[in-house]
């Protein structure tokens, strides 16, 4: 697999995050088989657990990870999905050579692992992915697992596994290094005539971005995110637990911004931010019919950059989007995102069971099953 991370500058662990270890089966190392190599490399150690080895935030953020592949954030996915969260790792004695996590998805029937959320796929020494998946893929379907489906915009496919590839965009906003206070008005001046007539409107209408810091505002938030999928005909993949999760455990901290805008007391636009420590992620966005008549919208846009500007942030990252999202993806390159191909994959472990799920999916993102998906994730 070719290694295209992106490079993040370590962050040293706190004690909380390291985790106590702790094998499935509750003995002593069930799970652990040493992995063989064909091009005599040293053999490795393969281990499957729910907690990490020690050392893993270390590991994680050194290999050139965002902070979503940290114990903390885990931790939070985990509780907002409501299933559990596997480390899997190639070790060399005590060293993490090579890893993904995943957090177990139920739907339907089908019990998937996914390595997602925002990003997933390998960590490490992406070359050794291939032998890494020559374990893990065994050890879940014995655990009953039916699929696992990476969403990975760093690696390849794998290269002795047939995979079943999804084909995706990415949208990145290069942002320029300044020195002292951001002058709103020549970032202004940078934008499309139409953005600017769009933000200008939402101003005259009285419009103000602020941030929610409240567990109260999680209902509101999670209103304009639905009401955004339902407009859209879209799924809510979503559930409100996982929105609960980040205002509690990442709001405070700086690495979650909820961005509201409310109009006669009442929210009709929210932004969900997410922030590294060279970048800031777009994760999730919503408003109100009201508000996508004010264009509150690019109000929230506008608003995100300038925060970026004012991180020194050297890119903001609009995330993914489907490739049959067309509207979306015009919108991202509007605000200057620059439009890259990503691809994520599917290794099917029951393969009966996973065509079918592969059919479901197509079936839910769009139409009657995008609304049966927005009545159970709520």
């Amino acid at each position: 697999m070719v290694d295209f991370q992106a490079a993040l500058n370590p962050t040293p662990p706190t004690p909380e995050d390291e985790g106590v270890k702790e094998n499935l089966s509750g003995s002593s190392d069930p799970t652990s088989a040493v992995a063989t190599s064909t091009d005599r490399r040293p053999a490795l150690r393969f281990q499957l657990d729910r907690t990490p080895p020690e050392g893993w935030d270390r590991f994680a953020l050194s290999s050139g990870r965002y902070f979503f592949s940290t114990v903390r954030w885990t931790a939070a996915v985990a509780a907002g999905f409501g299933g559990e969260v596997l480390f899997a790792t190639l070790m060399d004695g005590d060293e993490i050579v090579v890893a993904m996590i995943g957090t177990e998805r139920k739907t339907i029937g089908f019990r998937m692992l996914q390595s997602f959320f925002p990003y997933g796929g390998l960590i490490g020494d992406v070359s050794r992915g291939d032998e890494l998946l020559d374990h893990l893929l065994p050890a879940l379907k014995e655990r009953g697992y039916h699929s696992l489906v990476v969403e990975d915009p760093f690696c390849g496919l794998p290269e002795r596994h047939v995979a079943q590839p999804v084909y995706g965009r990415r949208h990145v906003r290069p942002m320029e290094p300044r020195e002292g206070p951001v002058d709103e008005a020549a970032m202004f001046r940078t934008y499309h005539k139409s953005v600017k007539k769009n933000v200008r409107r939402a101003r005259e209408a009285g419009l103000v971005v602020t941030e929610a810091a409240a567990g109260s505002d999680v209902d509101d938030i999670y209103e304009m995110y639905r009401s955004a999928m339902e407009r859209n005909h879209a799924p809510t993949w979503y559930p409100k637990d996982l929105f609960v999760e980040l205002m509690h455990r990442f709001v405070p901290t700086g690495e979650v911004r909820y961005l509201v805008v409310k109009h006669d007391g009442h929210m009709i636009g929210m932004m969900a931010m997410l922030y590294s420590v060279d970048g800031a992620h777009y994760w999730m966005g919503g408003s109100s019919e009201e508000g996508l008549k004010l264009r509150v919208n690019d109000l929230l846009f506008h608003h995100a950059i300038c925060l970026s500007a004012e991180r020194g942030d050297r890119f903001l990252d609009l995330m993914g989007t489907g490739v049959e999202d067309t509207s979306l993806a015009r919108f991202k390159e509007k605000w200057g995102g620059v439009s890259e191909e990503v691809l994520g994959y599917h290794l099917d472990l029951v393969p009966f069971r996973a065509k079918l799920l592969r059919l479901a999916y197509r079936i839910v993102r769009k139409g009657p099953g995008a609304w049966l998906v927005r009545k159970i994730i709520r």
